[in-house]
């Protein structure tokens, strides 16, 4: 092949193997006249053999999930990270902790739905204004426009679920999500504290 003046290489790529064949070409590099070489390689599917899916996807998909995991990460800690800068968050990591609940602190002034629903009525600390600041960071959710979502069933379930919610919020006069699922919980606290045990109420759930 060394010996020949031009000649041009042709490549055949499919599924699971490579043909190649190397054209003799005339003076003016226009029409191929003769064949110097060619042959064939030929390497195992790279689909499933079942459903004919493409192995990379099984591997694409963990690695996505995981991409999304840190990202997340990224963001809850950089968001963090302005809070304490701007005072809406202890810089001591044990009164940061304080902020998410434990057994002797009210859930009046830590849970964070029931901060969303007094924030909209009165004036609450710094550090309680940076917990539902997290919080709704941390409930954070997105209005996809891809097309593959269009038909997506999960995203269909998604989009009723929140069409009941804006249903609910305008049967119970509710100004925001906070205060749709705040302000039951702020009343239940308010009833137990008042009331003896064995005829206080359970916690409404917030999910």
């Amino acid at each position: 092949m060394t010996d020949q003046k031009a000649w041009r290489l042709g490549i055949d790529l499919g599924t699971n193997s490579l043909g190649w064949a190397a054209l003799l070409l005339n003076d003016s590099l226009s029409n191929a006249v003769g064949m110097l070489d060619s042959g064939v390689r030929i390497f195992s599917d790279g689909r499933n053999p079942k459903d004919k899916q493409s192995n990379a996807a099984k591997r694409r998909e963990p690695r996505g999930a995981r991409k999304n995991r840190d990202r997340s990460k990224r963001r809850s800690a950089r968001l963090m990270r302005e809070l304490i800068e701007f005072g809406l968050m202890p810089l001591d990591d044990a009164e940061r902790k304080k902020l998410e609940g434990g057994k002797n602190i009210p859930l009046i002034k830590t849970d964070p739905w029931i901060l969303r629903y007094r924030a909209l009525n009165e004036k609450i600390e710094l550090h309680q204004l940076g917990r539902v600041i997290f919080h709704l960071h941390q409930r954070r959710g997105f209005k996809s426009n891809r097309k593959t979502d269009r038909a997506d069933s999960e995203a269909g379930k998604v989009y009723d679920a929140i069409k009941q919610t804006q249903t609910k919020l305008e049967e119970q006069g509710a100004r925001t999500l906070g205060e749709l699922f705040g302000k039951p919980r702020h009343e239940a606290i308010l009833h137990n504290c008042a009331t003896p045990k064995g005829m206080r109420k359970p916690q409404p759930l917030a999910r």
